[in-house]
């Protein structure tokens, strides 16, 4: 797993309304970690064990059965949740 150097220049691709979703494979150094709680923005650590919740969800509830779909879809989903939506 590659991981993700949060800095105060790129924290801002992270950060929606007030809210950072922060994931395993990111790393954030004191700096950020000071610039955050200095303005208020909300830290949500998300569990490893969303991609088996989001593959439940669209083999049960969406019937999506191709692992190749699935792997796709859970892709833009945790791009989406690192740069901030």
């Amino acid at each position: 797993m590659k991981r993700k150097l949060i800095t105060l220049e790129n924290v801002q691709d992270y950060i929606c309304e007030k809210e950072i979703n922060i994931t395993k494979d990111m790393i954030i150094p004191p700096k950020v970690n000071d610039y955050l709680k200095n303005n208020g923005i909300r830290m949500l650590f998300l569990e490893e064990k969303l991609e088996e919740k989001i593959k439940k969800i669209l083999k049960e509830e969406f019937k999506i059965l191709d692992e190749d779909k699935v792997d796709e879809i859970i892709k833009k989903v945790k791009g989406g949740l690192s740069n901030g939506y």
